[in-house]
């Protein structure tokens, strides 16, 4: 395990020294990233609709099972197969994602500030659009952050989420987990798995929405703070990655959250839907008029 998680660490460390790499070689990068984006989006959508209990053709099945790898899908490695990986350890798992995401930034961080003090200070300007190491590196830092909370937004919710979608048993009349059918939904028992589980959650949505709030915030103090998140779109929609975040969202929590209820899931997921074409007809944010057509 230790081992593993030790090649994990170096891996992202050398794939943030990549894309530092790309970033500074490349003009217009945010050209290549939006439609991109769009694509992964269209990936994470599609697979939300496994939570919907339909009678999906075993291929369509298959097709969806496979996009989840957009949403970071842990259970696709099958982790059950060499230990206990219920819902439990998967909220765990979930919750550690932002700390353990922190710890292999600063190694990054610490390895590139040191190379830059061998290098000289007008020599590491000119390579990097003029700018000190120390706010290149927090630029780099925020760009990071960012980008891994857009992308892993409904991971993260979705997990999270699950331990508050119960559902009745009308034979005995307690709630279970829909997620994991055998645990009971009962917050009464201090020494329960669920009772645990329950606040985990709490801690969870409180995690999220502190990232939310610091992103939104960040985006209405410096516009291009986010690099090429921000910069696809035209000025006056500085703001619009957190649009399509939310629109995200809602439309994973619809169909969490009436997952049982096909008609009610469906109708809310149209809503929103809807609701995002007409914002993004009228305002077409993109700057490339090309990209507001495919994200339609």
């Amino acid at each position: 395990f230790w081992s593993m998680l030790l090649l994990v660490v170096v891996g992202l460390v050398f794939a943030l020294f990549a894309l530092d790499s790309v970033m500074r070689r490349v003009n217009h990068i945010s050209t290549i990233v939006a439609p991109i984006s769009i694509c992964i989006t269209f990936g994470q959508t599609c697979a939300v609709l496994l939570d919907l209990d339909v009678p999906w053709p075993a291929q369509l099945r298959e097709v969806l099972a496979a996009l989840n790898i957009f949403n970071i899908n842990i259970q696709l490695l099958r982790p059950e197969c060499t230990m206990e990986f219920g819902l439990y350890a998967r909220v765990g798992f979930t919750l550690m994602m932002p700390i353990a995401l922190v710890v292999v930034l600063g190694i990054y961080m610490a390895i590139q500030f040191s190379l830059a003090r061998k290098t000289s200070l007008a020599k590491f300007k000119a390579e990097h659009e003029g700018k000190s190491a120390r706010k290149y590196l927090a630029e780099q830092a925020i760009l990071v952050l960012a980008s891994v909370f857009v992308f892993c937004s409904i991971f993260f919710l979705r997990t999270i989420l699950q331990v508050f979608n119960c559902e009745k048993d009308y034979n005995t009349g307690k709630e279970f987990l829909r997620a994991e059918p055998k645990t009971e939904c009962d917050v009464e028992g201090d020494g329960s798995i669920y009772f645990w589980m329950y606040i985990f959650g709490w801690i969870g949505i409180f995690e999220y929405s502190i990232m939310f709030g610091l992103v939104a915030y960040g985006l209405t103090i410096q516009k291009d703070m986010f690099g090429f998140l921000g910069d696809k779109f035209e000025d006056e929609f500085y703001y619009w990655e957190i649009v399509l975040v939310s629109r995200k969202v809602l439309l994973m929590m619809s169909f969490l959250f009436f997952s049982s209820k096909v008609e009610q899931a469906w109708f809310f997921g149209s809503m929103v839907i809807i609701t995002a074409l007409v914002m993004h007809a009228f305002a077409r944010p993109f700057e490339d008029d090309l990209i507001d057509v495919c994200e339609m």
